[in-house]
């Protein structure tokens, strides 16, 4: 047997992660413009925030995407949990401040075939504050942005930069989806994939981070163009009504259902679902339009 520390750190962060993540309870509600792509029949760069990714890393282990991972110490630890405690088909090792250009090639070879995760404010942050890897990879493979973020009531928040948070064994994590179109500005217009000198634009990016942050908040709606208003109802004329549908998660369990209706919002949703009060929805009235596409609502779970 090996006696070698590094090798027994691994298996023992490989096997703790995957013992907690098989006591978790995964529902999601699923966008008709996300079934694909979240059943694993559609390729597709899936993107989510650093300091939230071990849930997500776990919920997609059935589909053996592609994952980009810092070429950092650290990062060898979840290469190893991910290729050999959870099945990930490939692992790349990259990021923005190493090894860039190589992983997004990668990338864009693994793409051809199966999604690819990323964490778009990793390795080193800003904390929520979206690189453009990841909508580069998607421009330069022809493939779709799916955007990921989770809640849960009871979590471990660590002191680390990214402020990662870690569900509790057996807690109910709510995912919720949207689409993100990086190819359009935020009029809904046809724009180049990147500006002058090669690069993803601000504005781009700033609406994809308002969108992660909207999805991983239930009770903040993610309307057209990643604009985040307080009121469900606020845009509920203007954003229009979109439609949400309940289908199993990868791990075979119900996901959580109701349907988003105009000028309105959806309390209570799910209630009958899970047999409790506990769960009672919160107001969200998701809209879908050019840049950000999402909808459906999940509540906030035990």
């Amino acid at each position: 047997m090996s006696r070698d520390p590094a090798r027994w750190k691994m298996a023992l962060v490989r096997s703790g992660l995957r013992l907690l993540g098989s006591t978790w309870r995964i529902r999601e509600a699923v966008p008709e413009e996300c079934e694909a792509i979240v059943a694993g029949m559609e390729p597709a760069v899936i993107a989510f925030w650093h300091g939230g990714m071990l849930p997500l890393w776990y919920r997609f282990r059935l589909l053996h995407p592609a994952a980009v991972v810092s070429a950092s110490s650290d990062g060898a630890l979840l290469a190893d949990y991910l290729a050999r405690g959870l099945g990930y088909g490939l692992v790349i090792r990259g990021s923005s401040s190493r090894g860039g250009g190589e992983a997004l090639r990668a990338m864009a070879d693994a793409l051809a075939s199966r999604s690819c995760l990323i964490t778009p404010d990793g390795p080193r942050g800003p904390v929520h504050e979206a690189k453009p890897g990841a909508l580069v990879a998607a421009l330069r493979s022809g493939r779709r942005v799916l955007l990921a973020g989770w809640s849960c009531r009871h979590v471990v928040r660590l002191g680390s930069w990214d402020a990662m948070h870690i569900p509790y064994p057996f807690s109910r994590i709510n995912i919720r989806y949207c689409t993100f179109d990086g190819s359009r500005n935020m009029n809904g217009k046809k724009t180049t994939d990147m500006e002058e000198g090669g690069r993803i634009g601000d504005e781009t990016l700033r609406a994809m981070g308002a969108a992660l942050n909207a999805l991983s908040e239930p009770k903040r709606p993610v309307l057209s163009g990643a604009s985040i208003h307080s009121s469900a109802t606020e845009d509920a004329g203007s954003a229009g009504a979109a439609s949400a549908s309940s289908r199993p998660n990868a791990l075979g369990e119900p996901g959580a259902g109701g349907a988003s209706l105009p000028g309105g919002s959806n309390d209570a949703a799910d209630a009958g679902a899970s047999g409790g009060s506990d769960d009672a929805g919160d107001s969200n009235t998701p809209g879908s339009s050019h840049g950000v596409k999402v909808s459906g609502e999940t509540t906030e779970g035990a």
